[in-house]
């Protein structure tokens, strides 16, 4: 019993040591990012927020107007398209929203020459906390928009 302990010590003990010698001489700069402040704080984020806020009344409404105009089959119906409609309108926003949060990690972590960008939640210690930066740029881009429309 001993004995297996001590080889599975020296195996982690040799994995770590590799790790150290394979990381010497590298020149990546690690950046972080803190994505859920991202979603917290960004100005898109909450642009979609209403997005989705009025969909869902948009949605509502509609299903209050034909209740009482449908069988029950027909509104039971109507309510699995609708939700599937709703699901369809979340999903797309979701992925334009994470396309619009990863070009402007792209945009930080090339202006700051960083190789590497993770989530902070990823990264133990280390690492340069870009978040400010990206927000900062994820809110510029939203009020320009919001001005040329």
């Amino acid at each position: 019993m001993k004995s297996m302990w001590k080889r599975m010590a020296t195996g982690a003990m040799m994995v770590c040591a590799l790790g150290l010698v394979a990381g010497c001489g590298t020149t990546d700069k690690v950046g972080v990012v803190n994505t859920e402040k991202l979603v917290q704080e960004s100005q898109k984020a909450k642009d979609i927020n209403k997005e989705m806020e009025a969909k869902q009344k948009e949605v509502t409404d509609r299903l209050a107007e034909v209740q009482g105009t449908q069988t029950e089959d027909q509104f039971h119906q109507t309510q699995m398209n609708a939700q599937q409609e709703l699901q369809i309108f979340g999903q797309a926003k979701g992925k334009e929203f994470k396309a619009y949060v990863e070009s402007n990690i792209q945009a930080v972590a090339k202006e700051k020459e960083l190789t590497v960008v993770a989530n902070d939640q990823a990264i133990v210690t280390g690492g340069i906390d870009i978040t400010e930066d990206v927000l900062k740029k994820m809110n510029e881009g939203t009020s320009s928009a919001e001005t040329s429309k």
